[in-house]
């Protein structure tokens, strides 16, 4: 998902939220996906996600300037409401626990 998107002219965005299902190296596959993310040239991420998977996602996005870390979905609208603007892509991907859907409404309204 992170390459297609990679591949759209304007800016991209993410909102990356907690992978239950990856067993014991969950934090270092959580490291993996924000580092992949960051070598496709990604403008910013919103990091929707809760425990040692969540600290170690925010430390590996340092470099950004737009990264933002939430505690659900409902609150990533606030980051990305200052980021997106008119041509810009944004990708939602977690596990189906998290529930990112919830968003979508929120981006309706605002967008």
């Amino acid at each position: 998902s992170l390459d297609l998107l990679a591949t759209k002219s304007g800016n991209t965005y993410v909102v990356l939220g907690n992978m239950f299902e990856l067993g014991a190296k969950s934090i270092d596959y959580h490291i993996n996906i924000i580092e992949h993310a960051l070598r496709t040239g990604i403008k910013g991420i919103v990091i929707c996600a809760t425990g040692p998977e969540a600290e170690a996602m925010y430390l590996a996005g340092q470099p950004l300037d737009h990264l933002e870390l939430v505690d659900s979905p409902e609150n990533a609208i606030f980051p990305l409401k200052k980021w997106l603007k008119d041509g810009d892509f944004l990708l939602l991907k977690a596990s189906r626990n998290v529930s990112l859907e919830r968003l979508l409404p929120l981006l309706e309204e605002s967008f």
